[in-house]
């Protein structure tokens, strides 16, 4: 990649939880804002659409967001891997935390040092998740770490 190419960063709040419906958590957006339909159904199709949106808009990196079902993200990962090779999508569900961190890394090029690092304090219905911040070094084509 030359000093004068693009680099594109896709970020996406899929808001796909599959079959992991957090009641509290939806009754709680609903009291909030009633006004906003809240998408829990059909999501093996929004995850398709989801899938066909991403790989149209030529990014060069794309993080996904809030993909809650493990089943939904194995779906966006065999989608997106002709285009997408290098994916990090850890940590998943555990007995403690059922919903996972709920997001990934897919990288046109490879991913060096990608972790996951948990916020220390979670309150209420985040107690749930593995919620955190996904980060990773990009190495670019010709070989030199974005990131």
């Amino acid at each position: 990649m030359s000093s004068t190419s693009t680099f594109r960063v896709l970020v996406y709040n899929t808001h796909l939880f599959g079959r992991i419906r957090p009641v509290r958590l939806v009754q709680s957006l609903r009291a909030l804002w009633p006004a906003i339909p809240l998408i829990t159904h059909r999501e093996r199709e929004r995850a398709a659409l989801i899938a066909r949106r991403v790989l149209a808009s030529d990014a060069d990196v794309v993080g996904l967001l809030e993909v809650w079902d493990r089943r939904l993200l194995g779906d966006l990962r065999r989608r997106l891997a002709p285009a997408y090779p290098h994916v990090y999508d850890r940590p998943h569900a555990t007995w403690r935390r059922p919903f996972g961190c709920g997001m990934a890394i897919y990288s046109r090029y490879p991913l060096q040092a990608a972790r996951f690092v948990p916020f220390r304090r979670l309150v209420s219905h985040d107690r749930a998740s593995n919620k955190g911040v996904v980060a990773a070094r990009v190495t670019l084509p010709d070989g030199g770490p974005l990131g």
